[in-house]
């Protein structure tokens, strides 16, 4: 693109830019669409919030350019790139549906408000219901992504100019910076093991008719609770089952998140989905949403991340965490809904909800928490909770919801009998809403029997013979199902069964195989499947047979699990999920509530003898319900054809058999059994002996290797020992059967050489290691590259076992390949008390890993105080390197201050090293720019002017300033530094400074006496010719300020305008002739002057502009250089038309002449084939030119008949 259209170029790309910002702005208001997608959120968050200081940055904003934008937009080819990233995100957000419209992010159509009717209700199929959840969030991941990476290159052409000197110094922005920030908030969310995002909260949310749950934001309670408060508050909402508690806790969470002035974490709990058997997931989930939210968070999170050695954060430490982030954060609101969901309200142990509770109150004392707790009325929270400080609670009753039970009884009248009159159906809903005794469940429950097909008189003695109440309701159920035919009722005890003690919801398609898996069941139940997993056979074989106890849902992302195994394996394209999940054998069967759950446990489920009392009949049911389902699946595994194509099926991650749930959560089922019947016990020996049908196919199945090494020729056929299933699945009472039938089990070997204490890496039971090293197991052997049962219990973060193993006598001097001991591995992670119980034992405190790292080089980079003492104490040496840095460096690279003042009152030698010209400890904090670091070691004495960094031999002040790092300078300046001082690579800081475009050091550095004429290395003298020959017009315009001489010459005699107007920056070349006009015909070396040298390049603009300030006495426009060449021969020999054009028509040059080689302007454009070129020169004589070359004073002549 030449200049003048170039600036046109630019001015267009602001309206470009401004395209692209206002759609991320949109895209980014859509994100509360969906608050299972905090993730992405903050992710979109980033983005859009760098992209708009990528505007700033670079000067373009408020739909305009500045006139001080960065100069490469300048730049053609630059500007290209530029323009076609941003058309990539302008194409993208076009195309993109995730943007379309807000409503269409809407997970279900709106319902009118009561005061406008019922007739003309838009219905929305199930399908539709769910194409966003289901097809959009598959892409949202993707589509977040892809803009990030986008922005990321945006700031990889042109890193933008950052106006403050500070925010550059602390936030050095990259094209990884957010590619950085996001895979460090992915790696602190694995590490809090927070529980996947579920979609209850967007259920609940669409469910809710409009102005209904408003009641609750009027009571006493509640506005005493959402008051501002120095103290921490509790409240608790309690009602009975069905009162609709789930959605009037959504309606809670909106309102708190649109009022609070500070952050809010809500958690919605339920039986469906992770973390019901544990209630301390709730607590990670929480400081997930608030890590995203609150930088302050984030920093607590990160820095506890960094001081712990865990893969994950155990109970205890996110206990701390919650209170170091309450302590710090004001005003924040937690929200917790369906506690009494949680599997553990009557347990005693460390995850019981007592246990929870306890610990959460004490949490949030001496802060300005505010808690709110919905769930039904439960004596454990209740005795937890009675003593707490500010606590509160407010039960619901029927009178509550009462104008809510209508307005929802009414919506269902209105859309299941539109052909009724309003009369009848307002009598109908009323009705419903008497009987239902507040139980918005119970309402839902009669949907099926409002048949249009019914009359009043029908309906309305359907509903006075259905009992009021959901238990009522249930009974009826129950002695419906009682009083079936006997087949009908095995199959709807069945269905139930599987539905309510499954760990997971089945679909259509494997509850039809689970529902035939029987005790004598010897084959699949091929011949038993329906022709159609339709409609029909839905009705007719699932949802007639146990009326309101079960519904059919489709599948959300979150509660999918086509296979049990790893996520890539259910990996399929788009297309196919579609197909799948739009299929009736998709779809999942459900209980219709929680509350049937507790139905079911509540009645004598398993027809046992003997009537136990409610609390034991609750725990029978539990283990016999389990104990079925783990016979069931033992059974279904072994049938034969069960494993038939399973490793293809696995690959399409196809959920259309029961196969995947029984081959991975049968174990599950059988811990939570208890104590097994014989028939259990006798069906886990079979397997783990060897005598099941199909074994060889569930061994394969469980994939248990441990390193993706390649195997010694002897192994490649090994199999994974039965033994060492057992190990891996934590079936303790099933190793030590083993173990008693046969000790030598202990020296089975399996994948890659692995022995029975590496497997233990899998259930991390202590129990476990203790009773397979009682029993002989072998301590330390190898596996893979070297590996020992102790190094991999430190590498899986395993800290029990790794003591365990430690203390009765595992070999801590062993390496692995990388020739890592255990104690660098303890270094490293900051296990201090670990640390000492191996150096105790022997091991070798000076042993250097295959990265040339000690343990203490890991302790100091990692920033582990303690380690360091400890290791320091025990005789480490800090003088050892890494790539030239010692352990003290490396503290100072990353900025761990209080690890260099260990090094310093140890009396370590901050400029020492062992390797010559290494850097010191003043140089790196330098180059980091780690200002409050860098103050402490010159107060500590370290030499401010010291040479440093290898050959290159610069000080700390040239370092500082050739990072841009404008705090360090000023700090080094103030300290003494020398501002002029010269690095063995000849260069001074002013001159770093201005080659790596750093504007705010460079007038730091001039106004604290940088001598700007001072000659460097490569003979562009001062700066000044470094800034022209950059094309940074903000610098040129700084040293112009400065009062630098525009006619000084590099040592080619060249000025500052002669490389500008070569490379064709036209704003520089524009500053200096303001600056001084008279210096435009300075020629250089070679005797060029700048209109020579903008001939040559081609820049129309620039050529433009000198001749604009040119005598018109011709001298300078026919100006012969060294070799003979005019500006107009220049130009000729390089193509460029219109310069030529331009230089004609100013009638002062000369086409006839030659250079001293005799080489004419015509011979030249000939020459090179520049025809347009030659046009115009033969043009200027319709006759006859000289043509030729010049020799010996004879010229050639030729016509215009001998030019064609």
């Amino acid at each position: 693109m030449e200049p003048v259209g170039l600036a046109v170029g630019v001015i267009g790309l602001a309206g470009l830019f401004n395209t692209c910002l206002d759609g991320l702005q949109k895209l980014d208001s859509y994100k509360t669409a969906s608050r299972d997608s905090r993730q992405l959120d903050a992710q979109l968050n980033a983005t859009v919030h760098l992209f708009e200081r990528w505007g700033d940055g670079v000067g373009i904003n408020q739909e305009k350019v500045s006139d001080t934008h960065h100069p490469d937009l300048d730049d053609s080819r630059t500007f290209a790139v530029v323009q076609g990233l941003l058309n990539s995100i302008k194409d993208f957000m076009q195309a993109s549906d995730y943007a379309a419209s807000k409503k269409s992010l809407q997970r279900h159509v709106p319902l009118p408000a009561p005061d406008q009717g019922f007739s003309g209700v838009i219905k929305m199929s199930r399908w539709e219901k769910t194409a966003w959840a289901l097809r959009g969030k598959l892409k949202q991941t993707n589509q977040v992504q892809t803009l990030a990476s986008l922005v990321a290159d945006l700031y990889s052409v042109i890193p933008p100019a950052n106006n403050s000197s500070v925010t550059n110094d602390r936030l050095s922005v990259d094209g990884s910076y957010a590619n950085e920030m996001l895979e460090e908030m992915r790696e602190l969310r694995t590490w809090l093991s927070s529980p996947s995002p579920n979609d209850i909260y967007d259920d609940a949310r669409g469910k809710r008719l409009d102005k209904t749950c408003e009641w609750i934001l009027q009571r006493d309670e509640f506005l005493k609770w959402q008051a501002a408060s120095t103290s921490s508050k509790l409240l608790w909402i309690k009602g009975p089952a069905g009162f609709g508690k789930t959605i009037l806790c959504s309606r809670i969470v909106e309102e708190v998140e649109k009022t609070s002035k500070g952050p809010v974490a809500s958690f919605f709990l339920s039986t469906k989905f992770e973390g019901r058997d544990d209630p301390f997931s709730v607590i990670r989930s929480w400081l997930t949403d608030l890590m995203l939210q609150s930088e302050v968070v984030h920093d607590i999170v990160k820095a506890s991340r960094a001081s712990q050695n865990e893969q994950k954060a155990t109970q205890a430490r996110i206990l701390t965490l919650l209170r170091n982030v309450l302590t710090e954060l004001s005003a924040c609101t937690l929200v917790l809904d369906g506690l009494d969901e949680c599997t553990g309200m009557t347990s005693t142990n460390e995850q019981s909800v007592p246990h929870f509770l306890n610990e959460l109150v004490k949490a949030i004392s001496g802060t300005s928490t505010r808690i709110l707790i919905m769930s039904r009325a439960d004596a454990a929270i209740q005795q937890c909770l009675y003593e707490s400080q500010n606590y509160s609670e407010y039960n619901i009753v029927a009178q509550d919801v009462e104008a809510d039970l209508m307005t929802y009884s009414s919506q269902i009248v209105s859309t299941r009998l539109p052909n009724k009159d309003e009369p009848t159906r307002l009598f109908i809903a009323k009705k419903m809403k008497d009987r239902c005794e507040g139980q918005f469940q119970w309402i839902k429950l009669q949907e099926r029997s409002l048949r249009k097909g019914r009359n009043k008189k029908q309906l309305e003695r359907e509903l006075d013979e259905t009992p009021p109440g959901l238990n009522s309701l249930y009974d009826r159920e129950w002695m419906r199902i009682d009083s079936m035919r006997p087949t009908d009722k095995e199959r709807a005890l069945s269905l139930l069964r599987w539905t309510a003690f499954a760990r997971r919801p089945l679909n259509v398609f494997e509850i039809s195989e689970a529902v035939f898996i029987t005790d004598d069941c010897e084959e699949l139940p091929v011949d038993e499947m329906p022709d159609s997993f339709d409609d029909d056979y839905v009705e007719s074989m699932i949802l007639n047979l146990c009326g309101s106890l079960l519904e059919i849902r489709y599948p959300s992302k979150s509660d999918r699990h086509p296979t049990e195994s790893t996520g890539s394996d259910c990996t399929r394209n788009e297309q196919q999920l579609d197909i799948d999940l739009d299929s009736m054998g998709s779809q999942e069967v459900h209980l219709t509530h929680f509350s049937v759950k507790e139905y079911l446990l509540s009645i004598n489920f398993f027809f046992t003898p003997s009537l136990a009392s409610n609390e034991n009949l609750r725990v029978s049911n539990e283990r016999y319900g389990n104990m079925a389902l783990a016979k069931a699946c033992l059974r279904y595994i072994s049938l034969p054809g069960a494993w038939d194509n399973w490793q293809a099926d696995r690959r399409l991650g196809s959920a259309t058999r029961l196969l995947w749930y029984a081959a991975d959560l049968w174990p599950v089922h059988y811990k939570r059994a208890g104590e097994p019947d014989k028939e259990l016990k006798d069906a886990i020996n079979d397997l783990f002996e060897g005598r099941t049908r199909n074994f060889d196919f569930w061994r394969d199945w469980q994939d248990l290797t441990l390193f993706e090494l390649p195997e010694r020729v002897e192994d490649r056929y090994r199999k994974v020992s039965p033994f060492h299933i057992a190990i891996s699945l934590g079936l303790e009472d099933v190793v030590a059967d083993q173990i008693r039938k046969n000790k030598d089990i202990l020296n089975t070997r399996s994948n890659s050489n692995a022995a029975a204490l590496h497997f233990l890496c899998f259930p991390h039971s202590k129990s476990l290691a203790e009773l397979l090293i009682n029993s002989g197991a072998e301590l330390d052997p190898l596996v893979g590259s070297g590996v020992t049962p102790l190094c991999l219990a430190l590498a899986w973060g395993d800290n029990e076992i790794a003591e365990i193993l430690v203390a009765r006598g595992a070999s801590v001097t062993l390496a692995d390949s990388s020739a890592k001991t255990p104690l660098h591995m303890v270094a490293e992670q900051g296990n201090v008390d670990l640390a000492r119980q191996i150096l105790d034992k022997g091991a070798d405190i000076s042993a250097t890993a295959s990265d040339g790292y000690t343990p203490l080089l890991y302790a100091a980079r990692n920033g582990h105080c303690e380690m360091v003492k400890l290791l320091l104490a025990r005789g480490a040496n800090c003088l050892d390197p890494v790539d030239g840095y010692t352990a003290v460096g490396l503290a100072a690279w990353y900025n761990h201050i209080s690890v260099v003042r260990i090094f310093i009152d140890h009396g370590v030698d901050l400029e020492a090293s062992e390797e010559p010209r290494a850097p010191s400890v003043l140089s790196v904090s330098a180059v980091q720019g780690h200002t409050d670091l860098a103050e402490l070691l010159i107060k500590k004495g370290a030499t401010i002017d010291a040479m440093s960094y290898g050959t290159s031999g610069q000080t700390p002040l040239c370092l500082a300033s050739s990072w841009g790092k404008f705090a360090m300078v000023d700090l080094l300046l103030s300290k003494g530094a020398d501002v002029n001082k010269v690095s063995e690579d000849l260069e001074t800081p002013l001159y770093k400074a201005v080659r790596n475009g750093k504007h705010d050091v460079v007038e730091l550095l001039l106004r604290n006496g940088a001598d700007e004429c001072i000659r460097c290395k490569d003979g562009l003298s001062v700066p000044l010719h470094l800034a022209s020959f950059n094309g940074s017009t903000q610098m040129v315009k700084l040293f112009l300020d400065f009062g630098i001489d525009v006619e000084s010459k590099d040592l080619t005699g060249r000025t500052g305008l002669s490389h500008a107007a070569e490379r064709g920056y036209t704003s520089v070349v524009e500053l200096l002739l303001e600056k001084n006009g008279s210096h435009l015909t300075i020629a250089d070396n070679c005797k060029r002057t700048p209109l020579q040298y903008a001939c040559s390049g081609g820049h129309v603009d620039i050529v433009n502009m000198i001749l604009s300030r040119s005598p018109n006495d011709g001298f300078m426009i026919d100006w012969r250089d060294h070799w003979g060449s005019t500006p107009l021969s220049i130009a000729a020999r390089q193509g460029h038309e219109e310069i030529v054009n331009i230089l004609l028509d100013t009638k002062l040059v000369d086409t006839n002449s030659s250079d001293d080689l005799g080489r004419t302007i015509i011979w030249w454009a000939k020459n090179q084939g520049h025809l347009d070129v030659l046009d115009l020169l033969v043009g200027q004589d319709d006759q006859q030119m000289d043509v030729g070359t010049r020799k010996n004073g004879v010229q050639g002549k030729y016509t215009m008949l001998e030019l064609s």
